[in-house]
């Protein structure tokens, strides 16, 4: 995703549980190609985890991360979202379990609207 994202200069999306350093610390480069020039704005459930990842979407004027700070699950898929047609979808974190789509219109123009909406009403979700 960050590579589509950097090569067609899409804006990038993540809906996670939490950011997990060990995963997202292995796309720092990534990040910071992509954040000179568009932005990534992450939606954590839980808190954030410490990272160099968190600290660097944290730093930039073109980064955003919000914690919901949830006592439990939602119950949504994590999704990953470059632009609006670009995705991946997880099904089950349990299952590890995903769909993904790199010219999925229809599917990236709902997680895109869902993932705004989510943003808008943060402090109702706590």
């Amino acid at each position: 995703m960050f590579r589509y994202a950097i090569e067609n200069k899409e804006d990038m999306k993540i809906f996670a549980g939490t950011l997990k350093a060990s995963f997202y610390n292995k796309f720092l480069q990534q990040a910071k190609t992509l954040l000179s020039t568009q932005k990534i704005s992450i939606i954590c459930e839980k808190k954030c985890e410490a990272s160099d990842f968190q600290k660097l979407i944290k730093r930039s004027e073109n980064g955003n991360i919000s914690d919901i700070n949830a006592q439990e699950s939602l119950g949504v898929s994590h999704f990953i979202l470059a632009g609006e047609s670009a995705y991946r979808d997880e099904k089950s974190d349990a299952l590890k379990t995903a769909s993904a789509s790199f010219n999925g219109y229809m599917r990236g123009s709902f997680l895109s609207v869902f993932f705004d909406a989510i943003k808008k009403n943060i402090g109702n979700l706590a």
